[in-house]
């Protein structure tokens, strides 16, 4: 096992009710990189997520996050560990954004569990990271869909993890709201050596901001590699049922759907 990978998947089956939804899943993410999970609905790419941050048990197989087994790994030492954003979602009680990224501290706290001056000079660092401290007494309820996300963000950030998982990170946010997370998300990689895992729906953006990606279809890992190697109209054609053109521009490339559509 390489020092330098923070997350391995081995063989894993998992499902719900006893009926198997991923089998046979392997794959590894390196400290700093990231990588994205590309694939239809259905295709397993959530329930994969869910073993890996322990909210659902896998039937087999084994999951090592920073060279330990994740069933060995108590709830608290998992939470230092790994920290899941998920889609944006509108909560009921109105915190603060300081108030909700203070939550990311739980796996530390202590005793009656009050916030420490520590905790909340890390909190207000994670804020000041993603560049939204200004927001820190607004109403969490108040917020723009890019300012929440961006709070989940820092609130990942306040759990001082090796793994952030992300389930569609770039879910009802604009355009421009799109590059801006995930701008931040490429930086917390490189400046802090996290090792990034998401599930995209954009194979554009999974092209642009990804290390490696792996495609998942009915929930086998059928493909993995660098974004250009296993981004192609064949893969896509499979994984969609849709044709598309790849342009090359500068050296980027980007998906198009054919000009005859």
């Amino acid at each position: 096992m390489k020092e330098s990978i923070s997350l391995i998947v081995e063989g894993l089956e998992s499902g719900y009710n006893g009926t198997t939804v991923i089998s046979g899943v392997k794959l590894s993410v390196y400290r700093g990189e990231i990588v994205s999970i590309l694939g239809p609905n259905g295709a397993g790419k959530t329930t994969l997520l869910r073993c890996i941050e322990g909210t659902l048990s896998p039937f087999s197989g084994n999951i090592y996050i920073e060279g330990k087994e994740l069933h060995n790994i108590s709830d608290r030492e998992r939470g230092k560990i790994i920290a899941s954003v998920p889609q944006i979602h509108r909560p009921i009680f109105p915190f603060t954004t300081l108030e909700v990224v203070i939550m990311g501290r739980n796996p530390y706290l202590t005793g009656y569990g009050t916030p420490s001056k520590r905790d909340y000079e890390i909190a207000e660092k994670a804020l000041q990271e993603v560049g939204i401290y200004e927001l820190k007494e607004r109403y969490y309820t108040e917020l723009s869909g890019g300012e929440l996300q961006l709070t989940l963000i820092a609130r990942a950030l306040a759990q001082e993890p090796k793994v952030i998982l992300f389930d569609e990170p770039t879910a009802h946010l604009d355009f421009k709201n799109q590059l801006k997370v995930l701008s931040i998300v490429r930086r917390i990689a490189l400046e802090k050596d996290i090792s990034i895992l998401m599930v995209m729906h954009d194979p554009n953006l999974a092209m642009l901001y990804s290390d490696r990606v792996f495609l998942m279809e009915k929930g086998k890992i059928i493909d993995s590699g660098r974004p250009s190697e296993v981004i192609t109209p064949q893969s896509m054609k499979r994984l969609y049922d849709f044709d598309v053109e790849i342009v090359n521009s500068n050296g980027r490339c980007f998906l198009l759907p054919p000009q005859n559509l």
